[in-house]
This record gives structure tokens, C-alpha cells and sequence, in this order.
């Protein structure tokens, strides 16, 4: 264990010039291919900076479709609609739950029992099963 953190402390000192500017500010964008450490170890970028380059008009399941691999896809028993994700979920807070729960804060609207319809917007959005 010890050997393992020696090495993750010798690739992040490797890394510091890349890491922050001449002032030692951290930089917004990391230069991964200026790191010379094994491909595993490699930074990947935050969720948040890649959707902040997605453009506005662009619909989640662009990316997050199953056949693509390095963007998790809602799963099976999902919620059907045809809606885009971010009607209900929030990109810098999505926490994929087992169970929708219609008063969590994780979604949008919190819609009230007698409100059903503010997001059923057809016969069609049911939870499969």
C-alpha cells in the first residue's frame, strides 16, 4: 500500500506544471497528453466540464444513449417518455436512483397527486416493468 502511494505522490509531482499556472493557480483545462504517467492514470474531465461545451440545443440522449459506452444511459425500468432528461433531472446533480420519488428535490417540477398531468403529458408515460 505504501509503495502505491508513493507512486500516485510521484505522478502527481510529475503532473503539478501541468496542473496550475506559473503563478501556481490551478488551470481550468487540463493538458492530459503534457503528463507523461501510464494511460490509466490519465485525468479524466469532470462531468460538469463536459457539459458545459455541450451546446443548449443538444439533447442528453445524444450522449447518453446505450450503444455508447462513456456515457451512462438511463436504465431499463427508466420512466418512458419522450421528453429530454433535463425536464425532470438536473445535469450538475444527477444522482441515477433506483426508485423515482416524485417529492425528491433531485427533480423538477416536485409535482403534487392532483398536479399528475404538469408532467404526464400522455397515456404513455408510465414505469415499465
Amino acid at each position: 500500500m505504501k509503495i502505491l502511494k508513493l507512486l500516485l505522490l510521484v505522478v502527481l509531482m510529475m503532473a503539478l506544471p501541468v496542473l496550475a499556472d506559473e503563478a501556481g493557480k490551478p488551470k481550468k483545462k487540463v493538458d492530459v497528453e503534457a503528463v507523461d504517467v501510464p494511460e490509466k492514470i490519465l485525468i479524466q474531465p469532470t462531468p460538469e466540464e463536459i457539459h458545459q461545451d455541450a451546446p443548449p440545443e443538444q439533447k442528453c440522449s445524444s450522449c447518453h444513449a446505450p450503444n455508447n459506452p462513456n456515457a451512462e444511459s438511463k436504465p431499463l425500468n427508466h420512466f418512458l417518455t419522450t421528453r429530454d432528461c433535463n425536464v425532470c433531472h438536473f445535469d450538475k446533480a444527477w444522482v441515477p436512483l433506483r426508485i423515482y420519488n416524485h417529492f425528491s428535490g433531485r427533480y423538477r417540477p416536485n409535482a403534487t397527486p392532483d398536479d399528475c398531468q404538469s408532467c404526464h403529458i400522455s397515456n404513455t408515460e408510465f414505469t415499465a416493468k
